[in-house]
């Protein structure tokens, strides 16, 4: 939906994605797809050439390692940290690393100095769902 919404708005969009095809197929040429290793410095720093804004939709550490955002303006960042510290007993075992990446994501983009937004979900899922849409409620 974000991407639609800045196709609509004609912003150059430039995504950072697994599967190159499927994301040609469901954008076409409105979206250029980059796909690689975060952890690989280089790749990286070509990726975030020229970006101004960074929408980061995924808790799996894309800021854990050190990268280059010289140049970026905003960051928005999807976080599902609430959700790990809410998380009790097995699940909250299971998740131990998750909320480590999710708390170190949020704690470099605080001191990047960089305007953000974090977003704090409900717990995501990578699959097509239900309904569409947002509701946004601001934490202290």
């Amino acid at each position: 939906m974000v991407i639609l919404s800045l196709i609509l708005k004609r912003a150059r969009i430039k995504a950072l994605v697994k599967d190159k095809r499927s994301t040609e197929e469901a954008f076409g040429t409105y979206v250029e797809c980059m796909v690689g290793n975060i952890g690989d410095k280089s790749f990286t720093k070509k990726t975030l050439r020229g970006v101004r804004a960074v929408i980061c939709p995924t808790d799996d550490g894309f800021f854990s390692d050190q990268i280059d955002l010289k140049g970026v303006e905003h960051i928005v960042l999807l976080s599902q940290l609430s959700v790990y510290r809410n998380s009790g007993g097995l699940q909250a075992i299971m998740n131990s690393k998750l909320r480590k990446l999710a708390e170190r994501d949020e704690e470099v983009v605080l001191a990047s100095g960089i305007p953000s937004t974090i977003i704090r979900s409900a717990s995501l899922e990578t699959s097509p769902g239900g309904e569409k849409g947002f509701n946004f409620t601001e934490v202290p």
